[in-house]
């Protein structure tokens, strides 16, 4: 999927529904735990997506960079949660990028841009994987 279209249209275009537009838009009180207020929010729109503290490491590293079937080439980022993204689709284990790991579509709570992928391990342990192109690290109050 070319990165400037949205997973809306994409979803449109093959005849899929589209993202849930009823799920929850959380785009207050993120917090780091720690009195910080560093926070993710999505490029496109500034939809705060999660807080900083939220970063954590999936095999040893929090970056990660891979490529889809298609050649598309992706730079992720881990987090243990992303309140401000919507799962869309269903979870699927064809091609994951994590042994173990089922994935599921993330998109931008507010302006649907494709903006990552939720991991699910056999385990039911699971987290996030946010492209990091798609996200900008800000202090809360935008600076």
């Amino acid at each position: 999927m070319p990165t400037s279209q949205t997973v809306e249209t994409h979803y449109l275009l093959k005849g899929a529904p589209e993202p849930n537009r009823d799920s929850p838009r959380p785009e207050e009180g993120l917090d780091d735990g720690q009195g910080g207020r560093r926070v993710f929010i999505c490029r496109s729109c500034g939809n705060r997506i999660t807080s900083a503290a939220a970063a954590m490491a999936v095999n040893g590293k929090h970056k990660h960079t891979f490529f889809n079937p298609h050649g598309y080439v992706f730079e992720l980022g881990c987090f243990s949660s992303a309140p401000g993204t919507i799962r869309v689709g269903p979870a699927s284990p064809e091609f994951t990028w994590f042994s173990g790991h089922t994935w599921q579509t993330l998109v931008c709570g507010r302006c649907n841009i494709h903006i990552g992928w939720h991991y699910q391990a056999d385990s039911g342990s699971g987290f996030y994987g946010l492209i990091l192109p798609q996200v900008a690290e800000v202090d809360e109050d935008g600076a």
